[in-house]
Order: structure tokens, then sequence, then C-alpha cells
């Protein structure tokens, strides 16, 4: 959530290292901070973004050639100029990302050394840990590593020392950290985006050791200070290109408009359609053995976390293996049942969610096989999993997920499909929904004039309530969380035979309740379920075929759905529409779109 730059090098440093903040931008934050050093330690630092931090910059030394910067997520403390990285003394500075979890207990013992504290933060206990380290031990390796020994949590930190002013001291637990070389340069990012330009080949410091980064030089210890050899550099291709909104007016609604094309280049990526079957060699199937497995989980958070409940049961209906779906946080910490037996696929738009993480390593240490479906090919999680599928489409800015959503639900339906197709006959219906799934959400971006007048006529609405049943209703959660997150409208997702379960009594006409209704299997229970709403006087916003008589007579408004017949497919062709009343409604009340408050693109902290 919170990103790390630094560079050691001969060049000046200052636009080098507000530029790699502006590449984490991305990662969303309230506040950013940098610090170089010229004959003293220098820091600027400001709530906002790098933009509103660039003027408190121009007393910093344009001749410093090393320095580090940090964009903040605010965890510990307020989002203020006191709480925001760097924090420093004339001895020392430190940018962090993560959690310290014992900072309560080393916070009192400094505070018996009347340490005088500036922050609320975490991250500035370990600064005087360290600086107090340092007047007994004046070597900087020394006292670095002494303090590292004492930390519980995540974290991906970074050092610099006065008395050591060519070298940055770097280490990590649990959380990404790349390392790079450019020109008479090294360079360091939580994210290899932010080092792209400098660099294709990077390094990955493991757990609990320390990199000692120099303009000409790489060291790397573990924390009893015994030298290691360095990683070996990894060649990637990160893309370099400039990443704008063309002409949309936000990046949400370029990344939904992006959908149809994204789709179609992934199904004919991955799908056959001269032998009517998927490509099962870019689907990962070399190296999972599906012969062993028989039990599936699949993990994710928020919005990934949706994608598992549909894969989950498509999965179960067409393998017929128990398959369930997990928030990942919740797997990690419970008794499950995992062993050699099960398939943890883990499903991540950034693959750098540290609750993701977490149990992905809790289940390798239980002998299960893991997979990671994700757009970033260079992220912690891809190199975590035995076997990973890329998402493949392209950057996504936004904060709120969207068609990282509908393209891991793709990808899902094709990874299954390889599996039942390897003793089936060729898949000729599953192609003919292929062709037409881009068709008819190039037909839902068409009707986005519709869609953004019933935004319009509820944009006084202070809840919603949404609902669908069977694939429509993890359909329900993403659209409701959309809505939260971006509008900050109270909304909440249920399954259309909970509604009678408690929530209907919230029902009256100040309630809009949105009804994801095409016409499959589970159509005449949820419109049953739409009656109850229209009878208790409540606001019906139905999602289905404008067609549909039933419809048209039991809803106050439609938003137009075209139907496919296949569950899974219809899930994504459901989500479009109501991603862009989501995006209407947050124009109408005016919030920050791409970057909602309190939101991170890359969750890295549990």
């Amino acid at each position: 959530m919170c990103g790390i730059f630094g560079y050691a090098g001969n060049e000046p440093c200052l636009h080098i290292i507000t530029a790699g903040l502006r590449k984490l931008e991305y990662r969303g934050y309230d506040s950013a901070g940098v610090m170089v050093y010229d004959d003293a330690v220098q820091v600027a630092k400001n709530t906002g973004k790098v933009d509103d931090l660039l003027p408190h910059t121009h007393d910093l030394s344009a001749r410093a050639t090393i320095g580090m910067g940090h964009t903040r997520w605010a965890s510990h403390g307020k989002a203020t100029a006191a709480n925001a990285h760097p924090h420093w003394t004339p001895a020392a500075a430190i940018v962090h990302n993560g959690i310290i979890e014992n900072h309560a207990e080393l916070r009192a013992t400094l505070s018996d050394d009347n340490i005088a504290f500036q922050s609320e933060t975490d991250t500035e206990v370990v600064l005087h840990l360290v600086v107090q380290a340092l007047q007994s031990q004046p070597d900087p390796l020394i006292a670095f590593s002494s303090v590292m020994r004492q930390l519980k949590g995540l974290y991906g930190l970074a050092m610099f020392f006065a008395c050591d002013p060519h070298r940055i001291y770097i280490s990590r637990k649990g959380l990404p950290l790349a390392i790079a070389a450019g020109k008479d340069a090294h360079l360091f990012s939580s994210d290899p985006l932010a080092l792209a330009e400098h660099s294709s080949d990077f390094m990955f410091p493991a757990d609990a050791t320390i990199v000692v980064l120099e303009r000409q030089r790489l060291a790397l210890y573990d924390y009893d200070g015994e030298q290691l050899p360095l990683p070996v550099a990894q060649h990637l291709q990160v893309p370099t290109q400039k990443i704008d909104k063309g002409s949309y007016r936000h990046f949400m609604l370029k990344e939904i408009h992006e959908q149809g094309l994204v789709l179609a280049n992934n199904i004919h990526r991955l799908f056959d359609f001269a032998q009517l079957r998927p490509r099962a060699e870019m689907l990962a199937l070399q190296k999972i053995d599906m012969q062993r497995v028989k039990r599936i989980k699949i993990v994710g958070c928020g919005t990934s976390y949706h994608a598992a409940l549909l894969a989950a049961v498509f999965a179960e209906e067409q393998l017929h293996i128990e398959s369930l779906a997990e928030v990942a946080h919740e797997l990690r910490y419970r008794r499950a049942l995992l062993n050699d037996q099960t398939l943890i696929v883990a499903l991540s738009q950034s693959g750098e969610t540290a609750d993701t993480l977490s149990c992905i390593e809790h289940a390798r240490s239980r002998g299960c096989q893991t997979l990671a479906i994700c757009n970033s090919p260079h992220s912690t999680l891809a190199r975590t999993c035995d076997a990973l599928i890329e998402l493949n489409c392209g950057p996504e800015i936004g904060v709120a997920s969207t068609k990282a959503f509908t393209t891991t639900v793709l990808i899902w339906y094709l990874f299954v499909l390889a599996v039942r197709s390897a003793h089936a006959r060729p898949l000729t219906k599953d192609a003919h929904n292929l062709r037409k799934l881009p068709l008819l959400i190039d037909y839902v971006l068409n009707s986005t004039a519709q869609i953004e007048s019933v935004a319009r006529q509820y944009r006084q609405a202070r809840n919603f309530i949404y609902i669908g049943r069977g694939p429509s209703f993890p359909i329900a959660l993403e659209s409701a969380l959309k809505l939260k997150e971006i509008s900050y409208i109270h909304a909440e997702g249920y399954a259309g035979g909970e509604l009678k379960h408690g929530p209907i009594a919230l029902i009256d006409h100040d309630m809009p309740v949105l009804v994801v209704a095409p016409q499959d299997d589970y159509f005449l229970r949820i419109v049953a379920n739409a009656g109850e709403v229209k009878a208790r006087d409540g606001a019906v916003i139905l999602l289905g075929n404008p067609k549909n008589r039933e419809l048209r007579a039991l809803s106050d408004t439609i938003i137009p759905c075209p139907d496919i017949n296949q569950p899974l497919l219809q899930a994504i062709v459901c989500a479009v529409p109501l991603q862009l009343f989501a995006y209407y409604l947050a124009l109408e009340k005016g919030t920050d779109i791409d970057q909602p408050r309190h939101l991170a693109k890359s969750v890295t902290v549990e």
C-alpha cells in the first residue's frame, strides 16, 4: 500500500525520486515525502499527492546524488505531514511499507529512555531504535541488523545513515522489494514498475536479509551480519509506456470500456477455435497435477474474493471436485484441512496483497499445490506459486477493479474447460458463447447513456440493497462493493432468498433495491423477490433484458443487460453495466473516482 523508492548514483536524484513516486501513485495513498543527503539529511513531506509535495522540495539540494522517497497509506496515525515518511533525525532517515506488530511494546521501551516522538507511526519507532543502537555500535550494519531481529510483522524498509553517506540499508519480510542497476547507479522500490525506465533486470532479496546499496556496489547480509551471495537478477518485461486516460475522464471509465477488447484478446490467446478447446499449455496445466487434486480452495480478498465465489461453484459443477471460496486472511488463521491433495488458487490483481501472500505461504507449508491468477507476472505472488496464469489485461490504474475482475472470471472459466476437455468432446457450444461474449460487452457499453440516466435518478440515495441468485449473488456483492468504494454510498449485497430473513425490514420508499435478474435458471425466483420489495413500497431497479414483460411490470427502472446461455459468462456480462452504474453515481457525487478515500490499489498490510 505504501510505496518506497530510492537511488544512489552519479546523477542529481531529486527528480528521479519524485518521478519514481509518481509511478507508485496508482497504489493509492494520502501523503508523500522525499529525503536527500548533501552534507546533511534534508527532508520534505506533505499530505496529498506528489504534485502537492513538489512545492515543498524547492529547498532541497539539487546536487544530492543519494536519497529515498515514500508514498503513505495511513495505518498508524492520521494522514498528516508529521506522520508522512521519511521519518528522520540528523543521524538517520527511514522509509517503510508494512506494519510493525510489536511497535507499542518497542515504543514503551523508547519512551522510558525519554525519546521524543514526532509522529504516531510504528515506523518512527524503528528509526529511534536504530539510532539508539548506533550510539553503542557505530557500524550501521550491526546496528540495523540488531533492530531488524526485534521486529515482528511484515515490512519493506530502507534506512540512510549520515555517518555512512554513500549507502542505503534495505530489508524486507513478506512484502515486495526490488533492486535494479541503472546507469552508474543502483535503485530500489516496492514495485518494479517504478524502476522499469532504469532497468529491465531486477533482484528480489529474500526475507530477513539486508541489502547494502551504493552507486557501484551491492552487498547482501543476513541478520547476523554474515555476507551472502547476491540473488540472481531476473529479466522482466515491465511496461514502460506512459499510462494515460486518453479521452476518458477517469482511468476507471477507460478500464470499463477496455473490457470488450481485453476479453476478446484473452479468448483468442487461450482458446483454439480450430480445435474447439482451450490451449492447456497456456493455462498452466502442465505445472499442476490435477490427478491428485481432491479439493480446491480459491482465495482472494475484496473483488478477488467475489471472483472466487463464482469460480468455486463453477469448478465444483464442472469438475466434480469439492471446491470452496475463502477469504484469504480467514483461511490462514483457521485450522483448514490442507494437504498435498489440495489445490490453492490465489486470485489477485496486483500479486502483492499481503493477506493472500500469507495464505499461500501457509498453504505451501502444508504441501498444497498453488496456482496464481494474477495481472502482474513480476509480482511476489507470481514468483511464489507453483504455476501462474497471467490476466494479460494491461495496467489497471483505477483503485476499484473492473477489467481485472471480469478477466479473472474468464480465465478461470477457460482453465476449468481445459481440465475438463482433456477427455471430452469438442466444446462447440462453449466456443459459440466465447465468440459472443465480447459482442455483448460492447452492447452494454453502447448503453451508457441509459445507465447514466438511471444513476442520475438515484443520486440522492444514501443506501442501496443489491440482490441476486446463483451466479448473480456474487455479482450483487461485487456491485455493492463497487458502489461503496467510489461513491461512498452505503450498499449491501444479499442472496435473493435471504431478503426475507432480515434485510426486508429495511425496505421503504427510500431504500432502492437493485435486482440482478438475467434470464437464467433462477429468473422466476429472483423476480418473486423483486415482487416482495415492490409490495413494501421499495424502489426496484432491475438489471436484465428490457424486452422482458415481467421485468417491465415490476421495475421502477431497468438497466439493460443482454442474456448469454452460460451462467459464468452471464455473470461477466452482468458485472459491466453495474460497474458503469457505480461510476456514474460517483460522478454525480463528485468523489475522487480513481483514488477513493482510504483505499489502496495494492493492499500490502494484513
